[in-house]
């Protein structure tokens, strides 16, 4: 048996079509939407499975969920949908934390939609996933023994690989495609203060040169004049 179609042929864009008036968006993508949300969900279960502490929460997802919502799925999202997205989307970011966004991302490119569109989807279809392994078996060894050597490939996002790039070879020649930088004058501070006392100096001189600022005068020594002493007049005898 073909789980993936299996689930396919069960979970579909007729059987769930009031899925897209849930999520609120177009029934046009609903199909694709669906069509390529069920193997994500197969991979997600299958690779939790094989790892023993989440092996625990794949048992308790298949004791809690009711099978029987596979019966009528279209009443069963209609009456019970909120819960059901919500139980989904708390079971999935459990099994995976961060890493659920490498499945969400793919599907949203793929569809176009929106990432929390996507995971509102995932969480919505999760339950019914979860369903359709529980009648087949109960408990996450007997999941891997029903998925053992099925092919379901999840679209994942290619890995970025950051390219290193190649340090060019040191040359010791000019490069003549390049422009020569132009290094500021080493001198122009002294050239700025040279300029600055030359216009000091000439404002000095046109000053004096204009008589604003008179030149200081030699003073020439003054002759000394003496006075005639007079002399006491001859008496007679």
């Amino acid at each position: 048996m073909n789980i993936l179609d299996t689930a396919r042929s069960q979970l579909n864009a007729d059987s769930l079509s009031g899925m897209a008036d849930f999520l609120g968006i177009d029934s046009s993508v609903l199909p694709q939407l669906i069509n390529e949300s069920l193997p994500a969900l197969l991979a997600i279960f299958q690779k939790a499975s094989a790892e023993p502490t989440k092996a625990v929460l794949i048992d308790q997802f298949l004791t809690q969920t009711d099978n029987s919502i596979l019966e009528q799925p279209n009443e069963a999202l209609a009456q019970y949908g909120p819960d059901l997205m919500k139980g989904g989307k708390s079971g999935l970011a459990r099994l995976l934390g961060p890493q659920l966004t490498d499945y969400i991302a793919p599907l949203a490119k793929s569809t176009g939609l929106g990432e929390g569109k996507v995971a509102s989807a995932l969480g919505t279809l999760a339950p019914f996933v979860i369903a359709l392994i529980g009648q087949e078996t109960s408990n996450a060894e007997g999941l891997q023994a029903l998925l053992l050597d099925q092919e379901i490939a999840a679209p994942v996002p290619e890995a970025k690989v950051a390219v290193r790039e190649k340090a060019p070879e040191k040359s010791y020649l000019p490069d003549p495609t390049k422009k020569k930088e132009r290094r500021p004058f080493p001198k122009r501070k002294t050239i700025l203060l040279v300029l600055v006392l030359s216009l000091v100096a000439a404002l000095l001189f046109w000053l004096v040169s204009t008589g604003v600022i008179p030149l200081p005068t030699s003073v020439e020594p003054t002759p000394e004049t003496t006075l005639p002493v007079p002399t006491p007049a001859a008496q007679s005898p």
